[in-house]
C-alpha cells in the first residue's frame, strides 16, 4: 500500500477497532504521525519561539493540536495492528471502550493533580510550628 493510500485509509477507519491493518499501512501511518508532529513543532517553534509544556519540550500548541487531532485514528490503527498479528482481544469488547477508558484515566490524572494541589495550599496556610519557644518567629504569642 502507497504512503497516500494508507493515510486515506486511515482516517476512513478511525472508528474501526475491530478490523485488520497491514504492516505497510501502520507503517506509513506512524511515519506520517510522528513526521506531523516534528513538522508541526519546528513551525510552532519559529512562529510562537516558545512550548507550552516546559523549556525542554518538543512540541508546542500546534504539535499539541496535531497529536489531538490524530489521536483516535492513532489508537485505532495500533488496535486493528495488534488484532493483524493475533495479540489483540478487542474482538470480545466494544470498539468504542478503548477511547473511554483513555479519557477515564487522563480524568483521573487531573482529580490526582488538582487533590494535590489543594493539599499543598492547605500544608501552606498552616501556623508555624516550634516547640521550643525561643525558636518562635517574631509575630506569634508567647
Amino acid at each position: 500500500m502507497e504512503f497516500v493510500e494508507s493515510i486515506k485509509e486511515a482516517y476512513k477507519r478511525t472508528f474501526d477497532f475491530t478490523g485488520k491493518t497491514g504492516r505497510s499501512e501502520f507503517w506509513w501511518f506512524k511515519l506520517y504521525f510522528w513526521g506531523g508532529v516534528l513538522i508541526w513543532s519546528i513551525i510552532d517553534y519559529l512562529l510562537f519561539g516558545f512550548t507550552i509544556w516546559d523549556p525542554y519540550s518538543e512540541f508546542g500548541w500546534l504539535g499539541a493540536l496535531w497529536i489531538i487531532l490524530n489521536l483516535l485514528p492513532y489508537f485505532s490503527i495500533n488496535n486493528r495492528r495488534l488484532l493483524d498479528t493475533g495479540k489483540g482481544n478487542w474482538k470480545i469488547k466494544p470498539p468504542w471502550l478503548l477511547p473511554i477508558i483513555f479519557i477515564f484515566l487522563q480524568i483521573l490524572l487531573v482529580l490526582f493533580i488538582i487533590i494535590g494541589w489543594i493539599i499543598l495550599w492547605i500544608w501552606w496556610s498552616e501556623e508555624t510550628f516550634e516547640d521550643d519557644p525561643e525558636k518562635k518567629p517574631i509575630g506569634i504569642p508567647q
